[in-house]
C-alpha cells in the first residue's frame, strides 16, 4: 500500500497554479520539493495536510480519503512541521508531549510519556526537556518542532524546510536522523528544501 497518494490536485493561489497533480509515494522513502521563492512547495505541503483546501482533487492517506477522515484521525496518519515553530513559556517537554494530543482522553497515559522521552532521547534533546521555549536558539526549536510531529507517530511526515535555522552540524544531524527514522519505520517524508546538497 501507498502511504501517499495524490490525485488530480488543484490550487490556485494567485499567479502560481497547482494544476491537475499526480504524486505516489510508497512508505519508506522521502522526497525533496526544490524551486523559486513562491512556486508553491510550502502550499503543497499544506494542501497535502489540510491546512488548505485545495480546489480540487483527492489526497490518500494510506487509501483512505484525507478529506473524509477527522482531524484527530488524520493526525495520527499525518504530521506537519511548518518553518517556524512557535514559542512560548511551555518546556521543551510539554511541547513535545503536545504532539500526542490525537492519542489523548482526558488525560495522558504512560504510554504518551514513554513515546515523548523516546523521541528526546532520539533527537537529542533530553538536556533541554525542562527548558523554556522561549530560551531555546532557533535549530533547537527547529528540533523541537520535528520531535513533536514524531510523537504523532505518523505514516507521513511533512517537513517545511527543516533545516533552515540550523547550522551544518545540526542540518546534518536532523537529515541522517529523519533517513533513519524514514527507514527504520517505514514513514514517507515530503519536505520542502533550498538546499541541494
Amino acid at each position: 500500500m501507498n502511504a501517499l497518494e495524490i490525485r488530480n490536485l488543484t490550487k490556485d493561489y494567485g499567479e502560481f497554479t497547482l494544476d491537475h497533480l499526480n504524486l505516489t509515494l510508497p512508505c519508506g522513502c522521502i522526497m525533496g520539493l526544490i524551486g523559486e521563492n513562491g512556486a508553491g512547495k510550502s502550499t503543497l505541503l499544506q494542501c497535502i495536510g489540510r491546512i488548505l483546501a485545495p480546489q480540487g482533487g483527492s489526497i490518500l492517506v494510506e487509501g483512505k480519503d484525507a478529506t473524509t477522515l477527522r482531524r484527530q484521525d488524520l493526525a495520527r496518519k499525518m504530521a506537519y512541521v511548518p518553518q517556524q515553530g512557535e514559542r512560548g513559556s511551555f518546556t521543551v517537554y510539554d511541547s513535545v508531549l503536545l504532539g500526542r494530543r490525537p492519542y489523548l482522553g482526558l488525560w495522558e497515559k504512560e504510554e504518551d510519556h514513554q513515546v515523548v522521552s523516546q523521541v528526546l532521547a532520539r533527537m537529542g534533546l533530553e538536556p533541554l526537556a525542562l527548558r523554556p521555549l522561549d530560551e531555546l536558539s532557533g535549530g533547537e526549536l527547529q528540533k523541537v518542532m520535528i520531535a513533536r510531529a514524531l510523537v504523532q507517530q505518523p505514516k507521513v511526515l511533512l517537513l517545511d524546510e527543516p533545516t533552515s535555522s540550523l547550522d551544518l552540524h545540526n542540518q546534518f544531524e536532523v537529515l541522517s536522523l529523519v533517513r533513519q527514522i524514514c527507514r527504520e519505520e517505514q514513514l514517507c517524508v515530503v519536505m520542502v528544501l533550498h538546499d541541494l546538497n
